[in-house]
C-alpha cells in the first residue's frame, strides 16, 4: 500500500472488492476540521462588517433587504471572528431570522407581511415624488420578483424560533 500509513479496511466495498483507507481517515474525510486560512480573516471579517451596516440599513430603508446580508455577515463571521458570529446570531433582533433560515430556510409570517407591505408602498412614493417612468417601471419589476420569492417561502413551522431562545 505504500507510503508508511497505517491503513485498514473499511466495510465499503467497490464490486466486491473491499476499499483500503488511511487508518486515520473514516470512509476517506479527516477527523479534524482544516483550518481556515488566516490571510483570509481580514476579507470576511471586513465582509462580514460591510453587509451587517447594509442589513441594518435595511431594517429601516425599503428597497434595501436585511435578512441576505444578515445571513451573508453570518457566513462571514464564522470565518473570521467566533465572537461576532455568537453576538449576531444571539441577537435579539437579527438572529431570528437567521436561526430560522437556517434550521427551515423559512421566513416568518410578521416579516413577510412587512415586507410585502413596504415592496407595495415602495412604489406609489416613488410615483408621489415624481421619478421618471423608467425608474418606476424597474422598481416594480424588481420588487415582484422579490416579493414573490419572499411569499412563496415556507413559514416558520410552530415553535420555530423567536427570539426568545
Amino acid at each position: 500500500m505504500g507510503s508508511g500509513a497505517r491503513w485498514r479496511q473499511c466495510r465499503l466495498s467497490l464490486g466486491g472488492v473491499p476499499l483500503w483507507l488511511p487508518s486515520q481517515t473514516k470512509f476517506g474525510a479527516r477527523k479534524s476540521k482544516p483550518k481556515e486560512n488566516i490571510a483570509l480573516r481580514p476579507f470576511w471579517l471586513s465582509l462580514g462588517a460591510l453587509s451587517l451596516g447594509c442589513g441594518v440599513a435595511g431594517s429601516v430603508l425599503p428597497l434595501l433587504p436585511t435578512t441576505p446580508f444578515l445571513l451573508l455577515s453570518a457566513y462571514a463571521f464564522a470565518r473570521s471572528s467566533p465572537r461576532l458570529h455568537r453576538w449576531l446570531t444571539r441577537h435579539s433582533q437579527f438572529g431570528p431570522p437567521i436561526r430560522n433560515w437556517r434550521l427551515y430556510e423559512a421566513i416568518d409570517r410578521r416579516t413577510k407581511l412587512v415586507a410585502v407591505a413596504v415592496m407595495i408602498f415602495t412604489p406609489l412614493i416613488t410615483w408621489i415624488i415624481g421619478a421618471p417612468l423608467w425608474a418606476l417601471g424597474t422598481q416594480i419589476v424588481v420588487l415582484l420578483v422579490a416579493a414573490s420569492f419572499v411569499v412563496t417561502r415556507p413559514e416558520v413551522p410552530l415553535g420555530g424560533t423567536n427570539g426568545t431562545d
